[in-house]
């Protein structure tokens, strides 16, 4: 984080010690090549196609004015500093293209403030007392491996149609990135901002392999509304009321009424997904700063071979869609699992499951079904009690029990093929005390006596 008091002594020095700023060379014409320390700015605010260069050890000031200003069309390569105490450092319209390895400040307004189809490679340092990178749709930013951007409000903020990759640092007080629709995020660096680690958009699409984190008091580790998450990494939030993953609902400006669904989101975790709730979709309809804000009804996709934990007790609430929660081999869950409404499916995709289970996955309302990849002469015991099911696991199943409520049919994959048994089967043939398997076995009848109802599929 950058101190803007700091900052501001800096520049005092600068000006009170450095020798007369002597003005960029233009050669040819609407080519600038800035090669002393200090350089005046570059003030071509309505000139299309300028292109400026900063040579290595040059310092572009711009004092209380843009540093370097353009119109559509801007090629900037910086080796240098560009700065300005008093406002933005680099000002463009649309189509700028701008490669740093220097350093890029801005004391008090955007470091880049640039119209659509900005191209941003940074290999240097941006920092701002603002945002560090402003931008409008269209937008390709890549902050290489070793590249710093710091800010003390949003680090990256542009509209629909962004792709940002990020390898190197993001730290930031607000956001780190905030995107529209149809944007895309890369990380495999460090993302941390005390607001939400990355916001984004419908069909947004977040491949995570670093970390993304929001550090503060009531933010998310990614805030999105639908698309894809793709995470090998860690995504998190260390709010209590934050949420590692948070997914939106629709909204409008408040009266217009509601603006129609959201799509499905996916999301296949095997890396960390961690907040006061691990995955939350918002459920609730309220109205706030002139929006009205809608429940999101549509389905969640969650694929998990990692971990999802909720550090106030709720790992997963996915709300009132028809959702899937597949949980692969080594996938460990740390809190209750909600599904909430809709006809929702749990599925253990694998064998050789751990105890990672600790608390209760409850279906919650509509017609849900767990569904198990492996034989249901593995159990070792179950129990009945309070409306939950709670199931023992042994043998090729791996070692692990599962507390279930509100499913409606449990599906086993048999030597045979599939078979299905309802909530009341079961129910009807345990009691108040977990059963050892033979007793199990004997009551079902896997052998070939009992339970008559039991459905092949």
């Amino acid at each position: 984080m950058m101190s803007r008091a700091l900052l501001c002594g800096a520049a005092l020095a600068t000006l009170s010690f450095a020798p007369a700023a002597m003005a960029c060379t233009e050669s040819p014409t609407g080519t600038y090549t800035c090669s002393t320390d200090p350089s005046d700015p570059v003030a071509r605010a309505g000139d299309d196609d300028i292109i400026v260069n900063v040579d290595t050890g040059a310092r572009v000031d711009g004092g209380s004015d843009v540093a370097i200003a353009t119109d559509d069309r801007m090629a900037l390569t910086n080796a240098g500093t560009i700065e300005s105490a008093g406002n933005r450092a680099i000002e463009s319209d649309n189509d700028a293209t701008i490669t740093n390895t220097g350093t890029i400040s801005a004391l008090t307004a955007d470091a880049i403030n640039v119209g659509n189809r900005l191209e941003l490679d940074n290999f240097g340092t941006i920092e701002t007392g603002d945002d560090a990178v402003q931008m409008g749709d269209h937008a390709v930013i890549v902050n290489h491996a070793g590249a710093a951007i710091r800010s003390d409000d949003k680090g990256i903020t542009g509209g629909d149609n962004g792709t940002v990759t990020n390898q190197g640092g993001i730290t930031v007080l607000n956001e780190g990135i905030e995107l529209g629709d149809d944007a895309m995020v890369y990380n495999s660096g460090t993302i941390s901002a005390v607001e939400d680690g990355v916001q984004i958009g419908r069909n947004g699409h977040v491949i995570n392999s670093g970390v993304i984190e929001s550090t503060g008091p009531d933010g998310d580790g990614l805030d999105i509304d639908d698309g894809a998450v793709i995470n090998s990494g860690s995504i998190t939030a260390a709010a209590t009321s934050g949420a590692g993953i948070d997914i939106d609902g629709p909204f409008s400006d408040a009266g217009d009424g509601f603006p129609g669904a959201y799509d499905a989101l996916t999301i296949n975790n095997s890396g960390l997904i961690q907040g006061g709730t691990g995955i939350l979709v918002e459920t609730e309809t309220y109205t706030e700063h002139g929006e009205d804000f809608y429940p999101n009804l549509q389905s969640q996709i969650i694929t998990n071979t990692g971990a999802i934990r909720g550090t106030e007790g709720t790992a997963i609430n996915v709300g009132m869609g028809a959702d899937t929660l597949r949980l692969g081999a080594g996938s460990v869950i740390g809190g209750t699992v909600l599904l909430g409404g809709g006809d929702d499916l749990l599925s253990f995709f694998e064998t050789g499951y751990s105890d990672g289970y600790d608390s209760l996955f409850d279906a919650g309302d509509g017609t849900d079904e767990a569904y198990f990849a492996f034989s249901d002469d593995l159990f070792e015991s179950l129990s009945w009690l309070g409306g939950v099911l709670t199931l023992e696991f042994g043998g090729d199943a791996g070692v692990f029990d599962l507390a279930l409520a509100g499913f409606e049919t449990y599906t086993f994959e048999n030597a045979g093929g599939a078979i299905s048994y309802s909530t009341a089967e079961l129910a009807g043939l345990t009691s108040q005390v977990p059963l050892p398997a033979a007793i199990w076995l004997m009551g079902l009848g896997l052998g070939g006596l009992g339970l008559t109802r039991r459905r092949q599929v």
